[in-house]
């Protein structure tokens, strides 16, 4: 068996014919297709291809921190990365982008202060 055509997917077939997908960057999202291919030994060979999606992990939008929790941590988080003092890796990017716009701004702050302030008048 080989694969051919991915990038940032990693593929490893083992002696089972189980197929482990893994990432490089292990935070990359996104989607690749990848090419198996198999030859027996009298030459006869076939092909087929499937797209790997890889999808960031589910947390509550503005829940920067991976804690479970969309609080004034996430804020502050959001606000240094603004500032350029941390990076945020793509799943945390994708949590803090709050407007689904590609960046994190400050409109993705305010967003995130509302939606605490919201929560916090339920309880």
């Amino acid at each position: 068996w080989t694969c051919s055509g991915q990038v940032h997917v990693s593929v490893e077939i083992g002696a089972d014919h189980i197929v482990n997908l893994s990432t490089m960057p292990a935070d990359w999202i996104g989607s690749e297709v990848i090419t198996f291919s198999a030859t027996d030994a009298g030459g006869l060979s076939a092909s087929d291809s499937m797209r790997a999606t890889i999808r960031a992990p589910e947390r509550p939008k503005g829940d920067v921190n991976g804690d479970g929790l969309v609080d004034t941590t996430d804020v502050a988080r959001m606000a240094d990365f603004i500032l350029g003092y941390i990076p945020l890796d793509a799943h945390q990017r994708t949590a803090g982008d709050m407007n689904a716009d590609g960046t994190i701004d400050l409109l993705d702050i305010l967003e995130t202060i509302r939606r605490i302030r919201e929560e916090e008048t339920r309880r």
